[in-house]
């Protein structure tokens, strides 16, 4: 074993890559694209659920209805925290915090649901 050199190991063959003139300058032509039922075309086309991709733009931005619920049910959530903070200051600390802690949650789990609804769907 100590005396016995090691395997060569040879080199893989060398792979040609074919590469299209579209990508040559960055940019991808649409005649190229192939949809998901396998046929050609460009990307304006209806997509396979019905639905156009133009159509789709409108809901990509912020939505700034959902503003007003958002900040109100986090201005609630901050009122459940000093509610809970100034009960466990009254009473006993724990118990106080154990029975405000799912009340926040819920308050806070209703903001994320608002605040994502707001948010653009990236």
């Amino acid at each position: 074993m100590v005396g016995a050199p090691a395997p060569t190991i040879e080199a893989p063959p060398e792979v040609a890559v074919e590469t299209d003139e579209s990508e040559e300058d960055g940019t991808l032509d649409d005649s190229s694209t192939i949809g998901p039922d396998g046929s050609e075309g460009s990307g304006d086309a209806e997509r396979s659920d019905g639905t156009e991709e133009a159509s789709l733009d409108g809901s990509l931005g912020w939505n700034m209805e959902n503003l007003q619920p958002t900040l109100l049910w986090a201005g609630l959530g901050c009122l459940v925290l000093l509610g809970g903070w100034l009960f466990g200051r009254a009473w006993r600390r724990v118990p106080a915090y154990l029975l405000t802690a799912p009340v926040f949650l819920g308050v806070l789990f209703v903001t994320f649901v608002y605040l994502d609804q707001m948010l653009p769907a990236f």
